[in-house]
């Protein structure tokens, strides 16, 4: 980050903090100001801000959003799907909400559940570019699995028996495995696999 930019998120910081001091009861300071937190990866002390908002209001679908947010950047996919669905209970038509649990979907392997999130969150909001970009992978994961599959149902066993073999030898899972085997099975390239979708990366 760099140095002008992180003095102006610290500089936020200070501001907020000022602000939330003469009204301890401003939801929307402490949301903005754990948001300042993601980006200068304050990830615990913008949780403590987004349950400082949910312990005043229990219904503040924004606060729980973004907390899912800060899951999902430190990789806690379930505990990041879990606020997701919380924020989309309380607010059924959040955008941002779909397009983010559509992210970890994605991050997970699970692209029919992405594709149907990002979808969603489209239908909501179609200015949102960064769900069409996320949506454009999570559908190449699709096609990637199905080409597996189909790969598994014509070779019988083979191809299940060499992943299972990968998966040993790396001591990974058998669905990371896909990915060392990608480029001679499937058409899903996987170097965007493990980077953060535009809305959750780090400035």
């Amino acid at each position: 980050m760099k140095k002008m930019l992180r003095e102006k998120y610290e500089l936020a910081i200070t501001d907020l903090g000022k602000l939330i001091e003469l009204d301890p009861a401003n939801s929307d300071a402490y949301i903005a100001r754990g948001e300042v937190r993601i980006e200068l990866g304050q990830y615990s002390k913008a949780i403590a801000d987004f349950n400082k908002v949910i312990k005043q209001n229990p219904e503040n679908a924004c606060a729980y959003n973004m907390q899912g947010k800060v899951y999902f950047k430190q990789r806690k996919y379930k505990k990041a799907i879990a606020n997701f669905d919380k924020a989309i209970l309380l607010e059924p038509e959040y955008p941002e909400a779909y397009g983010l649990r559509g992210c970890t979907h994605k991050a997970l392997w699970q692209p029919k559940q992405a594709i149907a999130d990002l979808e969603k969150a489209l239908e909501l909001n179609p200015e949102l570019d960064w769900v069409e970009r996320e949506l454009d992978e999570a559908r190449g994961k699709n096609r990637f699995l199905e080409n597996i599959a189909a790969s598994v149902a014509k070779e019988g066993g083979l191809v299940s028996e060499r992943i299972h073999i990968i998966a040993a030898e790396k001591r990974i899972g058998f669905l990371s495995v896909l990915r060392w085997i990608s480029m001679d099975i499937g058409d899903y390239h996987t170097n965007t696999t493990d980077r953060q979708p535009e809305c959750c990366a780090t400035v």
